[in-house]
């Protein structure tokens, strides 16, 4: 079976030098037992969450969003992060 990264960055972010919540220890657990290429991923250390980037969200007025994205991470409390969002085009798509 092979599993996306994506969704243990999405349901675990980590930062360097904390533990994971329980709730990530068990998803964790589960997903490596499924993908020995997750259990790799994982284990080397590989599974990251980006910095920025863009996504695309869909807006019920508008349509199509494509936002722009930037994560800062304070140097006191590494799980406290601001997510600034720049909308950079939209359209009924």
């Amino acid at each position: 079976m092979r599993i996306n990264s994506h969704l243990a960055k999405t349901a675990c972010p980590s930062s360097s030098g904390t533990l994971l919540p329980d709730h990530c220890s068990s998803l964790v657990d589960e997903l490596s037992a499924l993908s020995p290429e997750f259990k790799k991923w994982w284990n080397a250390h590989q599974v990251r969450r980006s910095s920025s980037g863009e996504k695309i969200v869909r807006h019920p007025k508008k349509g199509g969003m494509k936002l722009a994205y930037s994560t800062f991470q304070s140097n006191d409390n590494p799980d406290l992060k601001l997510v600034l969002y720049k909308v950079e085009a939209f359209g009924r798509s």
